[in-house]
C-alpha cells in the first residue's frame, strides 16, 4: 500500500491536466484502498466531474446515485476541513477533497463487503492523505484549464477570441491544402447594432451579443470554429465543407439569428445579421486574402439591404502556359 501511495503521489504531482489526474487516480486509488471499489468527483462549473470510478461511463441511474451521494456527503462534512478517517454511511466511507477552505469534491470507498469483526487497516488513514493529494492535483488542473480557456475564449459570447481563431484558421488552411479538402469562411455582422446600444443601453447590447454567441455555438458543429472577431462581428470556420453546404450553413445561421429575442425591461429586442461567405481556393494558405473576400461579401450584404447572405467571387487563377514542344532532335537542335 505504501508503494501504491507513493506512486499515486508522484503521478499526481506530474499531472498537468484533469485527464492525467483522472488516469493516475483511477489506476492507483483502488490499490491504496485494498482493491475496494472507489470513486471520486470534483465540482466543475456547477456539475460533478468524475476523476475516478468512471462516472461518465456509468449508466444514467448509477451516475445520478453517485451525484446524490456526493451531495449528501458534502452536507455531512458540514464544512469541516478535518475528517481524517472519513464519514461513513450507506456502506461507504467518504472523504472531502479540500483545497484551502473550500471543499472541492468527494472521494468514496465501498466497505459494504468488509466484515464487521475485522479491525480497520491502515488504508483508512492512508485515504485521508490520498484525498489531500487528489484535491490539490484536481484544483491545479482546473486552474490550468481556466487559464487556458480564459486565454482563448471571449468571456461575453463564449466563442473563441480573435487571436486564437487566427491561429486555427492558419492551421486549417494548411490542412485543407495537404488533404485537398473544401474549406469555407463566414463573417457576419449584426445589423443596426449601434441603434440597439443607443436605444436600450450597452447592457442590452451585451445581452444580445451573449445570445448571438450562444445560438451560434448551439447550431454549428463541434468541428466548426466560432469566433467573436471584434465588436458585433463574428467569424466562423467551416472545415471539410463544400460550397453547397457552406451556403446552407450561412443561410441557416442568418435565419436562426433573426429569431433571437432578448427581453429588456419588458420589451423584446431582436437583431438581424448580414453574412459574407467565401470558399478557400485550391492551395490557398494565406488567411488575409480569404478574410478580405469574406469581409467584402459581408459589406455587399450590408449595402444590399442587410439581413442577407452574399458570397464572394473567387479571383480567376491564371492558367499556366503549356510547355513549348521540343524541336526534333531534342535540346540544342
Amino acid at each position: 500500500m505504501l508503494d501504491a501511495l507513493t506512486r499515486l503521489g508522484l503521478s499526481l504531482a506530474r499531472a498537468s491536466d484533469i485527464g492525467l489526474v483522472r488516469d493516475a487516480t483511477h489506476q492507483m486509488l483502488p490499490r491504496v484502498a485494498g482493491d475496494r471499489r472507489c470513486w471520486a468527483v470534483v465540482r466543475a462549473k456547477g456539475k460533478w466531474e468524475s476523476i475516478a470510478g468512471g462516472l461518465e461511463e456509468s449508466p444514467d441511474r448509477v451516475q445520478a446515485e453517485i451525484e446524490q451521494l456526493a451531495d449528501q456527503a458534502l452536507k455531512r462534512f458540514g464544512g469541516s476541513a478535518v475528517v481524517p478517517e472519513g464519514v461513513e454511511f450507506d456502506g461507504q466511507v467518504y472523504y472531502p477533497l479540500i483545497v484551502g477552505d473550500t471543499t472541492a469534491g468527494v472521494l468514496a470507498v465501498d466497505i459494504s463487503a468488509d466484515r464487521p469483526d475485522q479491525p480497520d487497516s491502515d488504508w483508512r488513514r492512508a485515504m485521508g492523505a490520498v484525498a489531500t493529494m487528489v484535491a490539490i492535483a484536481a484544483r491545479k488542473a482546473q486552474l490550468g484549464r481556466e487559464v487556458e480557456e480564459n486565454g482563448v475564449y471571449d468571456d461575453l459570447t463564449g466563442c473563441f477570441n480573435r487571436a486564437h481563431s487566427m491561429r486555427v484558421l492558419q492551421t486549417e488552411l494548411q490542412r485543407a491544402r495537404r488533404q485537398q479538402a473544401s474549406f469555407a469562411l463566414i463573417i457576419f455582422d449584426l445589423d443596426h447594432f449601434k441603434t440597439v446600444n443607443d436605444t436600450y443601453g450597452h447592457l442590452c447590447g451585451d445581452a444580445i451579443l451573449a445570445a448571438v454567441g450562444q445560438r451560434t455555438r448551439d447550431i454549428l458543429r463541434n468541428s466548426d470554429t466560432k469566433c467573436r472577431y471584434g465588436g458585433e462581428e463574428f467569424m466562423v470556420l467551416l472545415p471539410d465543407t463544400p460550397r453547397p453546404g457552406a451556403l446552407h450553413v450561412a443561410e441557416s445561421l442568418r435565419q436562426q439569428l433573426a429569431e433571437i429575442q432578448v427581453m429588456w425591461n419588458g420589451t423584446p429586442v431582436s437583431v438581424t445579421a448580414s453574412v459574407g461567405l467565401t470558399m478557400a481556393m485550391l492551395k490557398e494558405v494565406d488567411p488575409i486574402p480569404l478574410i478580405g473576400r469574406a469581409d467584402a461579401a459581408l459589406y455587399r450584404a450590408k449595402n444590399g439591404g442587410r439581413n442577407q447572405v452574399c458570397e464572394a467571387e473567387l479571383p480567376e487563377v491564371p492558367e499556366q502556359p503549356a510547355p513549348a514542344p521540343m524541336a526534333a532532335g531534342g535540346e540544342g537542335a
